[in-house]
């Protein structure tokens, strides 16, 4: 009970004197003043804690016992689920087989040994429009000689 502000003895004699508690004067030890003065007011039942916090008047620094609230625990079988791992990596979609009579950037930067960020580059830069979606090309098509002159 280091927690709570205790009255001392004196303040206890004096308290049990207001309070009119016969032999007040007899009683040497705090415990017997506290047990007099309890069942004087009618709290002879209650716990030692709660006959201390009533006698000190209500003061207290912190409820004795008390380490704050703490958290619920997890049941197995609720509801609830904590991801403990990382979650699974996605993988990325495969690219579709390109088609034998098209001609792609790729091919074109490997045979002329120009990197791809840099053709994509130069080709958004440029005039030539975006065939599609990608930068492909039928084979035959006039555009193919334009792109090589420019990533040259």
């Amino acid at each position: 009970m280091s927690s709570i502000t205790r009255k001392t003895a004196k303040e206890l004699r004096t308290m049990a004197k207001e309070l009119g508690i016969k032999g007040w004067h007899k009683l040497n030890k705090r415990e017997e003043l506290v047990a007099a003065i309890a069942e004087k007011n009618g709290w002879s039942n209650e716990r030692p804690e709660i006959i201390e916090f009533l006698v000190n008047g209500g003061k207290i620094k912190r409820l004795p016992g008390f380490e704050g609230v703490k958290p619920k625990p997890v049941r197995k079988d609720s509801g609830v689920k904590i991801q403990t791992t990382k979650p699974r990596r996605i993988p990325r979609k495969v690219a579709k087989p390109v088609e034998t009579n098209m001609v792609t950037l790729r091919s074109i930067c490997e045979e002329l040994g120009v990197e791809g960020r840099v053709a994509r580059r130069k080709l958004r830069n440029s005039d030539i429009p975006k065939p599609g979606s990608q930068w492909e090309w039928s084979k035959g098509h006039e555009d193919i000689q334009r792109v090589k002159e420019l990533l040259k």
